[in-house]
Parts: C-alpha cells; structure tokens; sequence
C-alpha cells in the first residue's frame, strides 16, 4: 500500500508483524496505511533438549530433538524456524582426525510438522531442517520433534564433538539454541532394524542447472514408488521420471532453472503400507560444469596392503569386485583432475541390496591440489556394496562415480557353540603353511596385520591380512576347550572361518572362569 508523507496527528496502532496506522491528510481526509514491522529477537522463547540426555553418545543411537518455542508477542506472527546438523569445527580443532566422518544421519520422515500443520522442509545437502510458519499465535507454547541416529564410524579412542542448532531466522537477532554431543564410537552398541517397508536412504546422485536425479532405497523390495516435486513445498505437480530399479530407485527430475529451489517428496506403496518421506529440497546449480568429468586415479589400501590402484576412465566401466572382512577399515586416495572448483569430496558406501542399512559416508580430506583422502568403516553387515565418490563443485553441481564393488564377508568370528553368542577377549594365534617343509609356522604382526598372538574383540572378530596362503589357528579361551582350525585364504574370494567353543565339562565353573577372565582378573 502507498505511503504518504504528509501527515498530521497521526496516531499508531502497533501490532508486532503488522503496523496499522489511521492519519488526516493535508487535505483533511483520513487514510488508513499498513506496514510490516519485524518481530523482535526479545518476543520468542525457544529450548531444545535431547534424549537420550547423557553428552556421550555411541554409534547407532537414535537421538530425539525437542525444540520448545513460543511467542510473546500480543497478536500472531510469521516465524521461521531452522535446525543444522554436522560435526563442530570449531570444537575438533585438536582432535586429530584425518577426515570429517559423517556423525548424524537424518531418520527420514522423523520432523514433525510445526504449528498449523507446517512441514518441514528438508535440505540434505546443506544439512538443514526449516519450517516456515505463516502465523504463530501469542502467548502459547507449541513443540516440534526431528530425530538422527548415529553412524557406525570408528573414530579408534577418539571422541568428535558434533552440534545440533535451531535458530529463528526470519527474525533479526532472533533466538538460537544448540546442543553439543561429543560422539563416541563403541563396540558394544547394537543396531536396530526397521519393522516393516521404511526409507533407509534418499540421495541427491546429480544436479546440473537443469536436471537432478534422486536415488531411493527401501528397507524390502516390491513396493511401487513415486517421486514428486515442485517448485514450492505447496505445488509438488510435476512427478518424476522412473530412469531405473536396481536395489535402489533412481528418478529424473527435469525442466529445472537454475539457483530456484526445487522441492520433492518420495511416496511408497506395498499392498498393506504406504510411506511418505519429508518435502526435500535443494537448489540447481549455476551453469553445468565439465571439470567434474572422467578420468581418475584412485588407491584403495588396508593395513597397508594396496587393494586396489589404478585410473577410472568410464563410469560405465566394470568394476572387479574387493572381498573384505566385516569392519575392515579402508584407506581410499583418489586424484582427480581439475579440482579448483570442487568444494567437497564425500565417500559412501551403499547397500546393493534392500536392507535396513542406511548409507555410510565420510568427507575426504584435500592433502595436495588434486589429491583427496580419507577412511571408511565397513559394516558388519555382509553383502554386496558400492563405494561411491561424491563431488560438490563452487557452481552448484553434484555428480558421483562408481569408485569400487565391495562385497563384505564373514571376519573370523569366535563364539559359545551352543548360545552362539560372540566370545570377547578370546587368545588367537595364528600360523601358515611353509610350503617348502609343509609345516606350519607362527607368522609375523606384519604378515597377519595385528599382534600375534591377538584377542577378539566385542563381536568376537579376529582382524586378519587377507594374503593368499594355507593357515592354522589356535583358539584358546579360559573355560573353554582349545581349538585347532585349519583354512586356506584365496585370491578370488575371502572365506574366513566361524570358530565355535565348547565349555569344558564343568560348565557353570567354566563360565566363571570366562567371565572373570574378561575382568582382567
């Protein structure tokens, strides 16, 4: 509305928001004028807590938000509300580590909607979660809940401090609350499994300035699946072309401008179930890039051992296939060309199955020009995956390669024979076949890759070089009956022996004796 400048006896109405205002013209008329006032920082209350309380969390909790919020103001007003996620740099200064895991993953559909029905809006690429409220009401406390589980990242007796923050940022100055945990990785912690049809993962794989395409990975196959999107949270009209079905859904999102964001929500149906994810969001790129492209050099080591060395010329390429132990932890270099526009380097790891696995990541670190760095845990959950390099270039455009198959088999584990339950802090020795004398002969910590004699750990794995030779172990356990086992390690394939115990014949005397070895005792 019009503002004019001559005006007499003006007398104000304030409402924060809204200014209304009746004033006599020169003329002598009235005129009636309104005028948008921001709120003040001073009119909202926020809080948020988190559950579980403690400041240490371990690998594969979920963690609740609760943010409190309030206005104090005397009539409705709009407010924006904002939660960041991610590792705290400035409070891993002098952690030591060498690149930055990925401590929180977003459970997806977890945010509730804000007051009046507002969804949330998630943006997995900057980390953020917004809703946009078009009139807050005064004087009454509302609550909203978002929740992230912990990844499986082993930091080794390092602890990462991560930071979970919501602020009111449609208001100047408006509130901030943020909530530290130091993460810790830990052995004993137990991952659950979704019950029934869940999203384990939604991933942006591309974006251009106007194109994206959207990977979609459910917990059990045959469910038909749709992706929506638009170019506000409120008109998803466009639905997304199906471009392929392997262990994941993959969808064309087209005709996009670029810096408009784009908005997309992901529905799933089986015959019983149906499952609608968060309004996603992110924002085209600038112009489209061709530094991203083809070839690389990538080097994949574990505990020294080179896995694999070489350039990626295609990304069609066929890839031969690594065997590795559960939780084996990788060291991946890769080289790429023309890296003055990339701004992150991101590994994963993707089930190539359905599962209730959700994907693991870590960011590479840059440790010369064009060379990037980092570590990556393997799960314990065995299968096929993929390990995947995702790049972020200054411009806006995302893209991955293919990097390696992976196909996670069974370490050798130690276990009760007849509860089956993992035995910790179990004696192994190991012992290789001297082809010349074809006896076997106690073998080196460089040769096996750990101590010689080792112990099991929490999940009763015993961590071994994979080398291509005939072995021998000996499995000893206080309580428990010693064991021999023989087995040979191929080039083409890892099959490592499950090696189960017997108590000795006193068996109540012999957990004793086990349990009370564990203590250290």
């Amino acid at each position: 509305m019009r503002f004019f400048s001559a005006m007499v006896g003006a007398i104000f109405l304030l409402v924060i928001g809204i200014q209304s205002a009746t004033a006599v013209s020169a003329q002598g008329g009235l005129v009636e004028v309104e005028a948008m006032i921001p709120p003040k920082a001073s009119s909202f209350k926020t809080a948020l807590s988190v559950s579980p309380s403690t400041r240490v969390i371990t690998q594969d909790q979920t963690v609740t938000y609760t943010l409190t919020y309030r206005s104090e103001n005397t009539s409705s007003v709009p407010l924006t509300l904002q939660a960041s996620w991610g590792e705290d740099p400035g409070l891993n200064q002098t952690s030591g580590t060498s690149n930055s895991p990925a401590v929180f993953e977003y459970i997806i559909g977890s945010a509730t909607p804000a007051y009046g029905e507002t969804p949330a809006v998630v943006d997995l690429e900057a980390q953020t979660i917004t809703w946009s409220i078009a009139a807050l009401p005064a004087k009454e406390e509302q609550q909203l809940k978002f929740k992230f589980r912990t990844t499986q990242q082993d930091l080794g007796s390092k602890a990462l401090n991560a930071a979970v923050t919501v602020a009111a940022i449609s208001v100047k100055g408006g509130p901030i609350v943020k909530k530290e945990i130091s993460y810790q990785f830990s052995e004993l912690a137990e991952a659950s499994s979704p019950m029934g049809l869940a999203f384990t993962d939604i991933n942006l794989k591309l974006i251009n300035d106007e194109r994206a395409q959207v990977g979609v990975t459910l917990s059990q196959p045959e469910a038909t699946v749709r992706l929506l999107y638009g170019f506000s949270p409120e008109a998803l009209d466009a639905t997304a072309l199906l471009s392929g079905v392997t262990y994941e859904y993959v969808f064309l999102l087209s005709n996009l401008k670029p810096q408009t964001p784009i908005y997309y929500k992901v529905v799933a149906e089986t015959s019983d179930q149906t499952r609608y994810s968060d309004i996603f969001t992110f924002v085209p790129a600038t112009n489209s890039l061709p530094g991203l492209s083809l070839p690389w050099t990538i080097a994949i080591t574990q505990q020294g051992t080179v896995l694999r060395s070489g350039l990626i010329a295609s990304e069609s390429a066929q890839l031969q296939k690594l065997f590795l132990q559960q939780k084996d932890i990788l060291d991946v270099q890769v080289s790429i060309p023309d890296a003055d526009n990339i701004q992150t380097v991101q590994l994963q790891l993707r089930p190539h199955f359905f599962s209730h696995l959700s994907v693991q990541s870590t960011s590479l670190t840059q440790i010369a020009d064009t060379v990037f760095s980092g570590k990556l845990k393997l799960p314990m959950e065995t299968g096929s995956y993929e390990l995947i390099a995702k790049l972020t270039d200054s411009f806006g455009n995302v893209s991955e390669t293919k990097l390696q198959l992976i196909e996670v088999k069974n370490a050798i584990t130690i276990f009760d024979s007849q509860t089956i339950v993992p035995l910790e802090k179990v004696t192994v020795s190991f012992f290789k076949k001297n082809q010349v004398t074809m006896e076997y002969e106690k073998i080196s910590l460089l040769q096996v890759g750990s101590e010689n004699p080792t112990q099991s750990d929490a999940d009763g794995i015993v961590r071994m070089r994979r080398v291509p030779g005939e072995y021998q172990l000996q499995v000893r356990a206080p309580g428990y009956q010693a064991r021999k086992v023989s087995f040979e390690v191929k080039e083409e394939g890892l099959e490592l022996p499950q090696v189960g115990l017997e108590l000795n014949r006193n068996r109540w005397l012999s957990k004793l004796r086990y349990n009370w070895s564990k203590l250290g005792k």
